[in-house]
């Protein structure tokens, strides 16, 4: 441990003067390229608030995150055992060593469209992944399937096990392997060009939130004696762009509005939508075509029309102020999130890419703002 570290030996203080002299030469070499910046300062904070995360770590609920992996793994045992004895789906390969995805081998696949063939699925009715044109086993492709072959009682089961089978989350998987005591302590990289945050070993991020699956987060706990508070910036890529902008329309719709509500009704009529709505608005003031966004939405070209009008006749100095991002980062010129962080986009993709490094990048230092306003008797409670 550290504390076995012989602090007065000659060797070891040699060793850390080489260290003191070298980051001194390498902080000489970048002042050269870059002179004073209080955004980089300002880093090194935001830098040690996210160490001081990862050395908090966050209490696991073992009893709990035991059940769920013991659970999970009998459902799947349960689903495959039946596709294997019912409908042929090998478990193990040519030397009877068991496959650990039997469904994404490719004698697994095969035996799949084999055993749908053969009762009543005509080949090639069912839907194919794109890259490799292979039979699609996901949970929106198996219901596709049974819901055209619902007649069929043979088909709704084989699709109703694959989707159990393919649902079967990871994370609990994950955070066991990545236990150290009752704890684990995720690495946090920014390694992104707008310095957005990414947690890792295990991903928190990917801890369900929405249809029910936020149950997955109650393996984590809080210490004992207090509560986890979860808080999240209102529509705050929105309002990074709209501060960009400066355009006072588009200011005044987030002071006064829901705008994932608005753009909700607009195009379906349904402000109760705003959850479909929200990477539509994000993606319209990102640039995206009106072509693309109805594909991708399944919906009508007109309604994307008129919705993509409405939007460049009430918020005319946005919409100026993307062209103007893109000019610059078509230019390849590093781009300024407004806070002094630069960021360097690709020019071939400067249509898109230009307007959404602005929005995530400013959003990301509007959240580092608040987090480094926070007193410091807080930081060894942040966990996330």
């Amino acid at each position: 441990g550290y504390d076995k570290i012989p602090v007065d030996d000659p060797r070891y203080r040699e060793y850390l003067t080489g260290d003191v002299e070298l980051s001194r030469a390498l902080y000489l070499k970048l002042h050269e390229l870059v002179g004073d910046s209080r955004y980089l300062v300002r880093e090194h904070r935001v830098a040690a608030v996210a160490a001081q995360m990862t050395m908090n770590g966050f209490r696991v609920d073992l009893p709990l995150l035991n059940e769920r992996l013991a659970h999970n793994a009998k459902l799947r045992e349960l689903c495959l055992t039946r596709l294997h004895d019912k409908y042929g789906i090998p478990l193990n390969d040519d030397k009877d060593e068991p496959y650990l995805s039997p469904l994404a081998t490719r004698a697994g696949k095969d035996a799949l469209i084999a055993a749908l063939v053969k009762h009543g699925v005509r080949e090639g009715s069912w839907w194919t992944t794109g890259k490799t044109a292979d039979i699609a086993t996901s949970k929106d492709a198996m219901r596709h399937l049974a819901a055209q072959y619902h007649h069929i009682h043979e088909v709704r089961e084989i699709c109703l096990l694959v989707a159990k089978v393919v649902t079967i989350r990871s994370v609990y998987t994950t955070v066991q392997s990545h236990l150290v005591g009752d704890r684990v302590h995720p690495n946090v990289t920014m390694k992104q060009s707008t310095g957005r945050w990414s947690l890792t070993k295990p991903g928190l991020t990917v801890m369900g939130k929405r249809g029910g699956k936020w149950h997955e987060r109650e393996i984590f706990l809080a210490e004992p004696g207090h509560v986890v508070i979860a808080v999240d910036l209102s529509q705050v890529d929105m309002r990074a762009i709209a501060g960009l902008s400066g355009d006072l329309g588009y200011i005044d719709m987030l002071r006064h509005e829901d705008p994932h509500a608005e753009i909700a009704r607009v195009l379906f009529g349904d402000p109760s939508m705003r959850e479909v709505a929200k990477p539509i608005g994000h993606g319209w003031n990102y640039g995206r075509g009106v072509k693309a966004i109805a594909n991708d939405n399944d919906l009508p070209g007109d309604v994307v029309l008129k919705f993509d009008n409405e939007m460049q006749a009430r918020f005319p100095r946005m919409v100026a102020w993307r062209d103007e991002v893109r000019e610059i980062a078509g230019s390849g010129e590093l781009l300024d999130n407004g806070f002094g962080r630069k960021m360097r986009p690709d020019p071939t993709r400067s249509h898109t890419q230009g307007p959404a490094l602005m929005g995530q990048g400013g959003a990301r230092d509007i959240m580092m703002t608040g987090m480094l306003r926070l007193p410091d008797e807080v930081l060894p409670m942040l966990r996330a």
